[in-house]
Protein backbone atom coordinates (compact mmCIF):
# COMPACT_ATOMS: atom_id res chain seq x y z
CA UNK A 1 0.00 0.00 0.00
CA UNK A 2 1.07 3.29 -0.47
CA UNK A 3 0.51 6.42 1.22
CA UNK A 4 1.48 10.11 0.55
CA UNK A 5 2.19 12.16 3.51
CA UNK A 6 1.52 15.37 3.09
CA UNK A 7 3.12 17.76 5.93
CA UNK A 8 2.58 20.78 7.55
CA UNK A 9 5.56 22.01 6.29
CA UNK A 10 3.86 21.49 2.56
CA UNK A 11 5.53 18.85 0.87
CA UNK A 12 4.67 15.32 0.35
CA UNK A 13 6.36 12.04 0.59
CA UNK A 14 5.13 8.43 -1.32
CA UNK A 15 5.55 5.84 1.43
CA UNK A 16 5.24 2.40 1.03
CA UNK A 17 4.26 0.13 4.32
CA UNK A 18 2.72 -3.53 4.66
CA UNK A 19 0.09 -2.35 6.17
CA UNK A 20 -1.20 1.16 6.84
CA UNK A 21 -1.25 2.83 10.18
CA UNK A 22 -4.26 2.75 12.75
CA UNK A 23 -4.40 6.54 13.39
CA UNK A 24 -3.87 8.25 10.63
CA UNK A 25 -5.27 11.50 11.55
CA UNK A 26 -2.45 14.21 12.02
CA UNK A 27 -1.42 16.20 15.39
CA UNK A 28 -3.89 18.84 14.86
CA UNK A 29 -3.00 22.33 16.17
CA UNK A 30 -4.72 25.70 16.55
CA UNK A 31 -5.25 29.05 18.20
CA UNK A 32 -7.22 28.46 21.34
CA UNK A 33 -9.16 30.85 23.88
CA UNK A 34 -11.11 30.31 26.79
CA UNK A 35 -12.17 32.94 29.58
CA UNK A 36 -9.80 35.42 28.35
CA UNK A 37 -6.57 32.03 28.72
CA UNK A 38 -5.21 32.35 25.25
CA UNK A 39 -2.97 29.88 23.92
CA UNK A 40 -2.24 26.67 21.50
CA UNK A 41 -4.90 23.67 21.78
CA UNK A 42 -3.03 20.29 20.71
CA UNK A 43 -4.82 17.35 19.58
CA UNK A 44 -3.42 14.09 19.24
CA UNK A 45 -3.90 10.30 18.75
CA UNK A 46 -3.10 7.97 21.85
CA UNK A 47 -1.63 4.39 22.29
CA UNK A 48 -5.39 3.72 21.26
CA UNK A 49 -5.67 5.57 19.08
CA UNK A 50 -7.88 7.67 21.09
CA UNK A 51 -8.03 11.51 21.09
CA UNK A 52 -6.68 13.30 23.37
CA UNK A 53 -5.90 17.48 23.64
CA UNK A 54 -4.18 19.54 25.86
CA UNK A 55 -4.04 23.50 25.91
CA UNK A 56 -0.83 25.54 26.49
CA UNK A 57 -0.93 28.85 27.23
CA UNK A 58 1.43 31.50 26.22
CA UNK A 59 3.34 32.92 28.11
CA UNK A 60 4.20 36.52 26.06
CA UNK A 61 1.31 37.97 28.00
CA UNK A 62 -0.73 38.05 31.53
CA UNK A 63 -3.07 36.06 31.70
CA UNK A 64 -6.68 36.72 33.70
CA UNK A 65 -5.31 35.39 36.90
CA UNK A 66 -2.32 38.05 36.26
CA UNK A 67 0.60 35.63 35.67
CA UNK A 68 2.48 35.00 33.00
CA UNK A 69 1.68 31.45 31.11
CA UNK A 70 3.95 28.87 29.50
CA UNK A 71 1.49 26.07 31.67
CA UNK A 72 -1.34 23.48 30.75
CA UNK A 73 -4.39 24.53 31.82
CA UNK A 74 -6.80 22.28 30.20
CA UNK A 75 -5.90 18.00 29.23
CA UNK A 76 -8.56 15.50 27.98
CA UNK A 77 -8.39 11.96 27.31
CA UNK A 78 -10.97 8.68 27.01
CA UNK A 79 -11.48 6.68 29.98
CA UNK A 80 -13.47 3.76 28.34
CA UNK A 81 -16.20 5.02 26.19
CA UNK A 82 -16.25 7.61 28.93
CA UNK A 83 -14.05 11.59 27.93
CA UNK A 84 -12.68 13.02 31.10
CA UNK A 85 -11.66 16.81 30.84
CA UNK A 86 -9.48 18.37 33.53
CA UNK A 87 -9.35 21.84 34.30
CA UNK A 88 -7.26 24.34 36.55
CA UNK A 89 -9.08 25.28 39.63
CA UNK A 90 -6.97 26.33 42.53
CA UNK A 91 -6.51 30.00 43.38
CA UNK A 92 -3.04 30.69 42.80
CA UNK A 93 -1.78 28.31 40.17
CA UNK A 94 -3.95 28.03 36.92
CA UNK A 95 -2.47 25.04 35.60
CA UNK A 96 0.40 22.63 35.18
CA UNK A 97 3.91 22.60 34.01
CA UNK A 98 5.64 25.84 35.28
CA UNK A 99 8.92 26.22 36.23
CA UNK A 100 9.70 26.32 39.97
CA UNK A 101 12.96 26.74 42.14
CA UNK A 102 13.81 26.87 45.79
CA UNK A 103 16.84 28.48 46.56
CA UNK A 104 19.35 28.90 49.79
CA UNK A 105 22.02 30.94 50.59
CA UNK A 106 25.61 29.32 49.42
CA UNK A 107 25.81 27.65 52.71
CA UNK A 108 22.81 26.21 52.89
CA UNK A 109 21.63 28.39 55.76
CA UNK A 110 18.08 30.66 56.23
CA UNK A 111 15.83 27.99 54.86
CA UNK A 112 14.94 28.55 51.35
CA UNK A 113 12.49 31.17 48.79
CA UNK A 114 11.13 30.20 45.60
CA UNK A 115 10.01 31.69 42.76
CA UNK A 116 8.25 30.67 39.29
CA UNK A 117 8.10 30.71 35.33
CA UNK A 118 4.92 31.75 35.47
CA UNK A 119 5.99 35.56 37.06
CA UNK A 120 8.21 36.09 34.18
CA UNK A 121 7.23 37.49 30.55
CA UNK A 122 8.89 34.88 28.01
CA UNK A 123 8.73 33.75 24.44
CA UNK A 124 6.94 30.70 22.88
CA UNK A 125 7.19 29.15 19.45
CA UNK A 126 5.17 26.56 17.78
CA UNK A 127 7.63 23.69 16.31
CA UNK A 128 5.39 21.43 13.65
CA UNK A 129 7.62 18.76 12.62
CA UNK A 130 5.25 17.08 10.43
CA UNK A 131 2.08 15.41 10.47
CA UNK A 132 2.53 13.31 14.17
CA UNK A 133 5.46 14.96 15.49
CA UNK A 134 5.32 18.32 17.30
CA UNK A 135 7.30 20.00 19.73
CA UNK A 136 5.91 23.10 21.79
CA UNK A 137 8.29 25.51 23.11
CA UNK A 138 8.77 27.87 26.20
CA UNK A 139 11.55 30.28 27.16
CA UNK A 140 11.99 32.96 29.63
CA UNK A 141 14.99 34.71 31.54
CA UNK A 142 14.09 33.83 35.59
CA UNK A 143 15.80 35.76 38.19
CA UNK A 144 16.40 32.88 41.19
CA UNK A 145 18.58 33.65 44.19
CA UNK A 146 19.35 37.47 42.24
CA UNK A 147 20.73 35.45 38.93
CA UNK A 148 19.48 35.84 35.78
CA UNK A 149 19.25 31.37 34.35
CA UNK A 150 17.61 31.46 30.91
CA UNK A 151 15.19 28.62 30.99
CA UNK A 152 13.74 26.27 28.60
CA UNK A 153 11.10 23.99 28.64
CA UNK A 154 9.41 21.85 25.40
CA UNK A 155 6.04 19.83 25.30
CA UNK A 156 7.05 17.12 22.98
CA UNK A 157 3.60 15.30 21.03
CA UNK A 158 3.80 12.44 18.80
CA UNK A 159 1.10 10.05 17.30
CA UNK A 160 0.38 6.88 18.90
CA UNK A 161 1.81 8.11 22.16
CA UNK A 162 0.01 8.89 25.32
CA UNK A 163 1.85 11.18 27.62
CA UNK A 164 3.90 13.92 26.38
CA UNK A 165 7.09 14.41 27.74
CA UNK A 166 7.93 17.91 29.59
CA UNK A 167 11.53 18.66 28.90
CA UNK A 168 13.47 21.16 30.79
CA UNK A 169 16.99 23.13 30.20
CA UNK A 170 18.50 25.51 32.94
CA UNK A 171 21.05 27.15 31.30
CA UNK A 172 23.76 28.36 33.98
CA UNK A 173 26.57 29.12 31.37
CA UNK A 174 26.46 32.94 32.11
CA UNK A 175 27.15 32.59 35.65
CA UNK A 176 30.19 31.71 38.25
CA UNK A 177 30.11 28.12 38.91
CA UNK A 178 29.12 27.72 42.99
CA UNK A 179 27.37 31.17 43.22
CA UNK A 180 23.83 29.75 43.04
CA UNK A 181 22.20 26.96 45.28
CA UNK A 182 18.68 26.23 43.95
CA UNK A 183 16.73 22.68 43.28
CA UNK A 184 14.28 22.31 40.61
CA UNK A 185 10.12 21.64 40.95
CA UNK A 186 9.77 21.44 37.41
CA UNK A 187 7.09 20.64 35.98
CA UNK A 188 4.73 22.06 38.64
CA UNK A 189 1.35 23.14 39.71
CA UNK A 190 -2.20 22.39 39.96
CA UNK A 191 -4.95 20.01 37.44
CA UNK A 192 -7.19 18.46 38.40
CA UNK A 193 -6.45 14.62 37.41
CA UNK A 194 -9.42 13.05 38.41
CA UNK A 195 -11.66 15.13 36.12
CA UNK A 196 -14.04 16.89 39.04
CA UNK A 197 -11.20 18.49 41.70
CA UNK A 198 -13.36 16.41 44.24
CA UNK A 199 -11.60 13.18 44.74
CA UNK A 200 -9.49 12.51 48.03
CA UNK A 201 -5.91 12.05 47.37
CA UNK A 202 -5.82 7.99 48.45
CA UNK A 203 -2.47 7.67 47.99
CA UNK A 204 1.04 8.11 46.85
CA UNK A 205 4.07 7.13 45.05
CA UNK A 206 7.85 8.16 44.67
CA UNK A 207 10.78 6.86 43.19
CA UNK A 208 14.03 8.10 44.06
CA UNK A 209 16.91 5.33 44.47
CA UNK A 210 13.90 3.50 46.48
CA UNK A 211 10.59 3.52 46.16
CA UNK A 212 7.71 5.42 48.91
CA UNK A 213 4.40 3.91 48.66
CA UNK A 214 1.55 4.83 50.98
CA UNK A 215 0.26 1.90 52.59
CA UNK A 216 -3.19 2.52 54.05
CA UNK A 217 -6.09 5.24 52.41
CA UNK A 218 -6.69 7.41 52.40
CA UNK A 219 -3.56 9.85 52.46
CA UNK A 220 -3.01 10.92 55.64
CA UNK A 221 -0.25 11.89 58.43
CA UNK A 222 -0.58 9.01 60.10
CA UNK A 223 -0.62 6.64 56.82
CA UNK A 224 1.67 3.72 56.68
CA UNK A 225 4.31 3.79 53.78
CA UNK A 226 6.98 1.17 52.68
CA UNK A 227 10.21 2.66 51.86
CA UNK A 228 12.13 -0.82 51.31
CA UNK A 229 12.58 -1.72 47.62
CA UNK A 230 14.97 -0.25 45.66
CA UNK A 231 14.31 2.03 42.04
CA UNK A 232 15.86 2.73 38.95
CA UNK A 233 13.59 5.13 37.06
CA UNK A 234 12.55 7.97 39.20
CA UNK A 235 8.70 8.94 39.29
CA UNK A 236 6.17 10.05 41.22
CA UNK A 237 2.36 9.59 41.25
CA UNK A 238 -0.94 10.15 43.10
CA UNK A 239 -3.86 8.69 42.98
CA UNK A 240 -7.44 7.92 43.97
CA UNK A 241 -8.83 4.63 43.56
CA UNK A 242 -12.18 5.43 43.61
CA UNK A 243 -12.26 8.49 40.69
CA UNK A 244 -9.76 5.37 38.85
CA UNK A 245 -7.38 8.29 38.10
CA UNK A 246 -3.79 9.39 38.49
CA UNK A 247 -1.28 11.76 37.60
CA UNK A 248 2.00 10.90 37.59
CA UNK A 249 5.77 11.94 36.06
CA UNK A 250 8.26 9.59 34.77
CA UNK A 251 11.50 10.34 33.91
CA UNK A 252 12.63 9.31 30.80
CA UNK A 253 16.50 8.38 32.09
CA UNK A 254 17.83 6.58 35.20
CA UNK A 255 18.20 7.38 38.16
CA UNK A 256 22.40 6.74 37.51
CA UNK A 257 21.74 8.66 34.43
CA UNK A 258 20.04 11.36 36.08
CA UNK A 259 19.18 11.65 39.84
CA UNK A 260 15.96 13.06 40.81
CA UNK A 261 14.25 13.19 44.18
CA UNK A 262 15.92 15.59 47.15
CA UNK A 263 16.38 16.64 50.75
CA UNK A 264 16.90 14.05 53.72
CA UNK A 265 14.34 11.46 53.87
CA UNK A 266 16.84 8.89 52.19
CA UNK A 267 17.95 7.91 55.79
CA UNK A 268 15.02 5.72 56.10
CA UNK A 269 15.90 3.73 52.84
CA UNK A 270 14.96 -0.15 52.85
CA UNK A 271 12.80 1.13 55.98
CA UNK A 272 9.04 0.98 56.73
CA UNK A 273 6.99 3.06 58.99
CA UNK A 274 7.10 0.34 61.22
CA UNK A 275 11.26 0.22 62.06
CA UNK A 276 11.79 3.70 60.45
CA UNK A 277 14.97 5.47 62.14
CA UNK A 278 14.65 9.08 63.76
CA UNK A 279 13.71 11.96 60.95
CA UNK A 280 13.99 15.14 63.25
CA UNK A 281 14.08 15.98 67.24
CA UNK A 282 12.10 17.91 68.58
CA UNK A 283 14.41 20.88 70.17
CA UNK A 284 12.56 20.78 73.59
CA UNK A 285 12.16 17.14 74.00
CA UNK A 286 14.74 15.72 72.27
CA UNK A 287 12.83 12.87 70.88
CA UNK A 288 11.86 12.51 67.37
CA UNK A 289 9.16 15.01 65.99
CA UNK A 290 7.19 12.42 64.70
CA UNK A 291 6.73 11.11 68.05
CA UNK A 292 5.74 14.63 69.98
CA UNK A 293 3.76 15.31 67.16
CA UNK A 294 2.36 12.28 66.36
CA UNK A 295 2.54 10.97 62.80
CA UNK A 296 3.98 8.54 60.93
CA UNK A 297 4.66 10.46 56.83
CA UNK A 298 7.93 12.10 56.62
CA UNK A 299 7.46 16.00 57.53
CA UNK A 300 6.03 17.91 55.16
CA UNK A 301 8.86 19.51 54.24
CA UNK A 302 11.05 16.68 53.29
CA UNK A 303 9.38 14.90 50.53
CA UNK A 304 11.81 14.06 48.17
CA UNK A 305 8.92 15.01 45.30
CA UNK A 306 6.82 18.03 46.50
CA UNK A 307 3.18 17.12 45.59
CA UNK A 308 -0.01 17.60 48.28
CA UNK A 309 2.32 17.72 51.52
CA UNK A 310 1.62 21.37 52.35
CA UNK A 311 -2.35 21.43 51.39
CA UNK A 312 -3.52 17.90 51.89
CA UNK A 313 -4.38 18.22 56.12
CA UNK A 314 -7.02 21.03 55.05
CA UNK A 315 -7.48 19.83 51.89
CA UNK A 316 -7.76 16.06 51.17
CA UNK A 317 -8.98 16.35 47.89
CA UNK A 318 -5.91 18.96 46.86
CA UNK A 319 -4.10 18.06 43.20
CA UNK A 320 -0.68 19.77 43.63
CA UNK A 321 1.75 18.11 41.82
CA UNK A 322 5.33 18.26 41.39
CA UNK A 323 9.46 17.18 40.87
CA UNK A 324 11.82 17.15 42.52
CA UNK A 325 15.72 17.90 42.68
CA UNK A 326 18.31 17.99 45.76
CA UNK A 327 19.55 21.77 46.70
CA UNK A 328 22.33 22.45 44.40
CA UNK A 329 21.26 20.87 41.20
CA UNK A 330 21.42 24.46 40.29
CA UNK A 331 24.31 26.06 40.41
CA UNK A 332 26.69 23.73 42.21
CA UNK A 333 29.80 22.89 40.03
CA UNK A 334 29.64 19.64 42.36
CA UNK A 335 26.09 18.87 44.87
CA UNK A 336 25.03 15.47 46.42
CA UNK A 337 22.71 13.01 45.42
CA UNK A 338 20.29 11.78 48.32
CA UNK A 339 22.56 8.51 48.13
CA UNK A 340 25.14 11.07 48.62
CA UNK A 341 27.12 10.65 45.19
CA UNK A 342 28.28 13.86 43.70
CA UNK A 343 26.80 15.03 40.71
CA UNK A 344 27.06 18.75 38.79
CA UNK A 345 24.56 21.19 38.59
CA UNK A 346 26.81 23.72 36.54
CA UNK A 347 26.90 25.13 33.52
CA UNK A 348 23.50 23.17 32.57
CA UNK A 349 20.62 21.44 34.38
CA UNK A 350 18.53 19.37 32.10
CA UNK A 351 15.88 16.64 32.44
CA UNK A 352 12.68 15.36 30.70
CA UNK A 353 9.84 13.07 32.43
CA UNK A 354 6.60 12.06 30.59
CA UNK A 355 3.64 13.66 31.54
CA UNK A 356 0.77 11.30 32.67
CA UNK A 357 -2.96 12.10 32.87
CA UNK A 358 -4.93 8.43 33.34
CA UNK A 359 -6.41 6.06 34.82
CA UNK A 360 -5.04 4.90 37.84
CA UNK A 361 -6.47 1.10 36.69
CA UNK A 362 -3.69 1.56 33.24
CA UNK A 363 -0.84 1.11 35.45
CA UNK A 364 0.50 4.00 33.11
CA UNK A 365 3.49 4.95 35.46
CA UNK A 366 4.61 1.43 35.76
CA UNK A 367 4.55 0.60 31.79
CA UNK A 368 6.62 3.47 31.25
CA UNK A 369 9.18 2.99 34.05
CA UNK A 370 9.67 -0.64 32.14
CA UNK A 371 9.94 1.60 28.91
CA UNK A 372 12.88 3.87 30.11
CA UNK A 373 14.20 0.73 32.19
CA UNK A 374 14.15 -1.90 28.95
CA UNK A 375 16.11 0.63 26.93
CA UNK A 376 19.18 -0.71 28.13
CA UNK A 377 18.23 -3.80 26.73
CA UNK A 378 17.87 -2.61 23.04
CA UNK A 379 20.00 -3.93 20.72
CA UNK A 380 19.98 -2.70 17.01
CA UNK A 381 21.65 -3.43 13.60
CA UNK A 382 21.89 -0.77 11.21
CA UNK A 383 23.24 -0.55 7.43
CA UNK A 384 23.74 2.91 5.31
CA UNK A 385 23.88 4.49 8.70
CA UNK A 386 24.78 4.19 12.64
CA UNK A 387 23.23 5.48 16.27
CA UNK A 388 24.60 8.75 16.88
CA UNK A 389 27.37 8.52 20.02
CA UNK A 390 26.81 12.36 21.40
CA UNK A 391 24.01 14.71 21.65
CA UNK A 392 22.26 17.40 23.36
CA UNK A 393 21.66 16.99 27.36
CA UNK A 394 19.01 19.55 27.06
CA UNK A 395 16.61 21.94 24.47
CA UNK A 396 18.91 24.29 25.33
CA UNK A 397 21.58 22.99 23.35
CA UNK A 398 24.44 23.83 24.73
CA UNK A 399 25.96 21.12 26.21
CA UNK A 400 26.95 17.08 24.38
CA UNK A 401 26.85 14.29 26.70
CA UNK A 402 28.01 10.74 25.40
CA UNK A 403 24.44 9.08 24.71
CA UNK A 404 22.92 6.47 26.48
CA UNK A 405 22.45 3.79 25.58
CA UNK A 406 24.03 4.79 22.09
CA UNK A 407 21.24 6.73 19.75
CA UNK A 408 19.27 7.61 22.60
CA UNK A 409 17.94 11.06 22.89
CA UNK A 410 16.30 11.07 26.77
CA UNK A 411 15.08 14.93 25.70
CA UNK A 412 12.47 13.16 23.38
CA UNK A 413 12.66 9.21 24.01
CA UNK A 414 13.51 8.59 20.60
CA UNK A 415 16.90 7.01 18.94
CA UNK A 416 19.01 9.19 16.49
CA UNK A 417 21.06 7.53 13.32
CA UNK A 418 23.50 9.18 11.56
CA UNK A 419 22.56 8.87 7.63
CA UNK A 420 25.61 7.64 5.29
CA UNK A 421 23.89 6.12 2.47
CA UNK A 422 20.30 7.13 0.24
CA UNK A 423 19.46 3.22 1.48
CA UNK A 424 19.09 2.52 4.85
CA UNK A 425 17.50 -0.37 7.08
CA UNK A 426 17.40 -0.84 10.71
CA UNK A 427 16.60 -4.04 11.94
CA UNK A 428 15.78 -4.83 15.94
CA UNK A 429 18.05 -7.89 16.86
CA UNK A 430 17.25 -7.76 20.38
CA UNK A 431 14.13 -5.75 21.89
CA UNK A 432 12.62 -5.67 25.26
CA UNK A 433 8.82 -7.24 25.37
CA UNK A 434 7.51 -4.76 27.94
CA UNK A 435 4.02 -3.35 27.70
CA UNK A 436 5.80 -0.02 25.76
CA UNK A 437 8.39 -0.77 23.44
CA UNK A 438 11.23 1.70 23.54
CA UNK A 439 11.88 1.04 19.90
CA UNK A 440 9.59 3.13 19.05
CA UNK A 441 11.00 6.43 17.49
CA UNK A 442 13.97 7.14 15.11
CA UNK A 443 15.36 10.04 14.01
CA UNK A 444 17.48 9.98 10.75
CA UNK A 445 19.74 12.73 9.79
CA UNK A 446 20.87 14.45 7.28
CA UNK A 447 18.04 13.62 4.98
CA UNK A 448 18.15 16.58 2.50
CA UNK A 449 17.63 14.45 -0.18
CA UNK A 450 14.88 12.82 0.48
CA UNK A 451 12.37 16.02 0.76
CA UNK A 452 10.73 15.51 -2.32
CA UNK A 453 9.98 11.66 -2.10
CA UNK A 454 11.21 8.85 0.46
CA UNK A 455 10.00 5.75 0.03
CA UNK A 456 9.56 3.28 3.73
CA UNK A 457 8.73 -0.45 4.08
CA UNK A 458 8.28 -2.07 6.99
CA UNK A 459 8.91 -5.58 7.08
CA UNK A 460 7.43 -7.89 9.89
CA UNK A 461 5.91 -11.16 9.41
CA UNK A 462 4.08 -10.15 13.29
CA UNK A 463 1.41 -7.48 12.32
CA UNK A 464 -2.33 -8.16 11.44
CA UNK A 465 -4.04 -6.79 8.14
CA UNK A 466 -5.40 -4.01 10.28
CA UNK A 467 -2.81 -1.93 10.17
CA UNK A 468 -0.20 -1.47 12.56
CA UNK A 469 2.77 0.65 10.72
CA UNK A 470 4.09 3.78 10.93
CA UNK A 471 3.96 7.58 11.46
CA UNK A 472 6.52 9.63 9.68
CA UNK A 473 7.55 13.35 9.58
CA UNK A 474 10.04 15.72 7.90
CA UNK A 475 11.39 18.55 9.68
CA UNK A 476 12.79 20.54 7.03
CA UNK A 477 14.82 23.36 9.22
CA UNK A 478 17.09 20.14 10.36
CA UNK A 479 16.68 17.57 7.39
CA UNK A 480 15.50 15.32 9.80
CA UNK A 481 13.51 12.45 9.30
CA UNK A 482 11.34 10.95 11.97
CA UNK A 483 9.66 7.68 11.88
CA UNK A 484 7.50 6.13 14.64
CA UNK A 485 6.85 2.51 14.64
CA UNK A 486 2.95 1.55 15.81
CA UNK A 487 4.12 -0.51 19.29
CA UNK A 488 7.53 -0.24 18.73
CA UNK A 489 10.22 -2.75 16.50
CA UNK A 490 9.61 -5.87 17.77
CA UNK A 491 12.71 -8.37 17.97
CA UNK A 492 13.33 -9.71 14.07
CA UNK A 493 11.09 -6.38 12.82
CA UNK A 494 12.78 -4.14 10.57
CA UNK A 495 12.18 -0.98 7.87
CA UNK A 496 14.19 0.18 5.53
CA UNK A 497 14.21 3.90 4.00
CA UNK A 498 15.42 5.05 0.79
CA UNK A 499 15.36 7.51 -1.37
CA UNK A 500 13.07 7.32 -4.63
Amino acid sequence: MRIVFCSLLAFCMAVDVLSSPQCQQPIDVKAYSKHGFEGSLVSWADADCKPRTALLVRNDKKDPMGHYGGYMREYSYYRGKNLRRLKASDSYYPGFGVTVNHYQNLDGSDGSKSNSSMDYEGNWKSHAIGNHHYIHEYSWDIIIGGKKVPTKVHWYFQTGRSHPIYSVSYDMSGLEKNSLRADSRSPYGDLDWDGSGKAVVDGLEWGDHYVFKTTSAPLKMSSSWDYSQRNDVPYVMAYSKKADAMQASVQTQTWTEQDAGGYWFGKNWGKTSENRLCEVEDEKTKKCNHEVDAHVMPEVWNWAYQTVNYQFERDPTAKRFAWGTNFGALGLEEYTDMAGVKRSGWPEQSYSVYVIFDSFSSKAHENLRDTVRDKEAVEISITGGELVSQGYDGVVEKQKIKLTPKGYDHRYGVWRVQVSSPKLAITAKSAPTSQKNPLDTFVLSPWAHGISKTKIRLRSSMRDKDGQGLYVSYDKDRAQLWISVEDGLATGESFEVQRL
